[in-house]
């Protein structure tokens, strides 16, 4: 489609959108830049849209229309660019990237603000506990851990995450199939929490170079992880519904990438509240949480690959894989004791064949 049909498009829903105002979202990096199409008599060469870019300009518009009580709009600058991005994947490089980095920094400056008095380096991690004992410093458990394991890569102690848990798991999010964690009980995992705050512990190795996997992630690392966030956005739109059935809230919002129904201004209102030593905006808080969801799904991939090598492995010394899930797990930990002598379970070495 060219411009001046897009134009015509948008007319007929309702959306009364000109040519310059086109040209100024594109510049703003609300649109993508189009492909150069025929010369228009006077009007130099118009823009060919393809059908993505079409949907982006309508969602766009849409979202531009809608206002809050006072008349304002609910969404605006980079958080209107992260609600179209999670859409169509388009804008990784031009911008999202930066926000997920500047947000990381924040974050990581703010969980580091506990323990900057007393923390010198690595060696001195005692001293941060015995400081903070003496200081009579009460912090959460979550934060515990999250100070510790931005200082020195592991929580202080009493640090957890089994509240953050609990809470995922009241949504349906940490639940894993019985079958798996009954596999793992000669390890002390009898449920899934357990095996959730086992999953946990490379948090702490993985804070230090998520920097430089963010960096590293291109548009269509993006846009392959985009629909996987997307996928699990509805998973969890599923739970908070079914929580909020549970406690008498029918007809809650459930949303979090709107916020849950608050408008941007509230919520830039309440993130200023926050005590951090660099204020983080909603617009950088969801473009890291995104960034680390792509992130994840690409962590994902790799063990997919890997998972597949070690069935190439596996019939090449003449095991075949089962045909029920419940025996895939116990089929993997075979593979790792015939080529490798170690018992992934009681971590005794046995004879390799």
């Amino acid at each position: 489609m060219t411009t001046p049909e897009v134009l015509e498009r948008l007319r007929r829903l309702g959306l009364d959108v000109s040519d310059k105002q086109i040209t100024n979202d594109t510049a703003d990096r609300f649109l993508p830049p189009r492909l150069l199409g025929p010369v228009r008599e006077g009007r130099g060469r118009t823009g060919l849209w393809k059908p993505w870019m079409v949907r982006r300009a309508e969602r766009l518009y849409r979202l531009r229309r809608r206002k809050d009580a006072d008349g304002r709009p609910m969404a605006y600058g980079d958080t209107l660019r992260i609600l179209l991005f999670v859409r169509d994947g388009w804008g990784w490089s031009t911008g999202i990237r930066d926000l997920c980095l500047t947000a990381y920094e924040k974050c990581l400056a703010a969980n580091l603000a506990p323990v900057r008095r007393y923390a010198r380096g690595p060696a001195d991690r005692e001293k941060v506990e015995f400081a903070l004992e003496a200081h009579d410093v009460n912090l959460l458990p979550a934060e515990r851990y999250a100070s510790g394991v931005a200082a020195f890569g592991q929580p202080l102690d009493g640090g957890s995450l089994k509240g953050v848990f609990r809470a995922a798991q009241s949504l349906g999010l940490a639940d894993f199939p019985p079958w798996f964690v009954k596999m793992l009980e000669p390890l002390g995992i009898h449920d899934s929490l357990d095996l959730a705050m086992i999953f946990s512990a490379p948090i702490g190795a993985a804070v230090k170079t998520l920097k430089v996997l963010l960096k590293n992630l291109t548009d269509q690392d993006a846009q392959r992880g985009i629909a996987a966030f997307m996928r699990f956005i509805t998973h969890l739109r599923a739970g908070i519904h079914r929580a909020a059935i549970a406690e008498g809230h029918k007809g809650h919002p459930t949303n979090p990438l709107t916020f849950f129904g608050f408008t941007q201004r509230h919520l830039e209102r309440e993130f200023r509240t926050m005590k951090m030593p660099q204020r983080v905006t909603p617009a950088q808080w969801l473009a890291l949480t995104i960034g680390i969801s792509i992130v994840s799904d690409q962590v994902m991939q790799l063990s997919e690959r890997a998972a597949s090598f070690a069935l190439s492995v596996a019939r090449r010394i003449g095991m075949e894989p089962p045909r029920q899930e419940e025996r895939m797990a116990p089929f993997a930990f075979e593979i790792v004791r015939r080529v490798f002598g170690i018992n992934p379970i009681t971590t005794k070495s046995t004879t390799t064949k």
